[in-house]
């Protein structure tokens, strides 16, 4: 019983790692909580899954820059819990672009 205890307690540290592994650190820290880890979306999520975004990079970085409210936006494919996302401040462009790049590749 102490074995497979262990074990499935190993398998469930490797699993963690590998969720956060090659993650951004901006992401861990300021869009996870709401927008989960992409490809993994769930109900309790607030915000859509960012691995299926139709934004091109330059939406994105309007989105992430000036929160929700923003010229020329396109109409929103689904209703989320809040529509509304928070402009986030101290998010360098490059960093946002990683994330993009990141989050589309996890829906490959």
């Amino acid at each position: 019983m102490k074995r497979v205890v262990v074990v499935a307690a190993l398998g469930l540290a490797l699993t963690a790692g590998v969720a956060v592994a090659g993650t951004p650190q901006v992401y861990l820290d300021k869009c996870r909580n709401c927008h989960g880890m992409p490809g993994k979306w769930w109900a309790k999520n607030y915000g859509p899954d960012l691995a299926k975004t139709k934004f091109t990079l330059e939406q994105f970085i309007r989105q992430v820059r000036y929160g929700s409210k923003w010229e020329g936006k396109p109409p929103l494919a689904f209703k989320y819990k809040t529509r509304v996302m928070p402009p986030q401040v101290g998010v360098e462009e490059d960093e946002i672009a990683a994330i993009y790049v990141w989050a589309k590749e996890q829906a490959e």
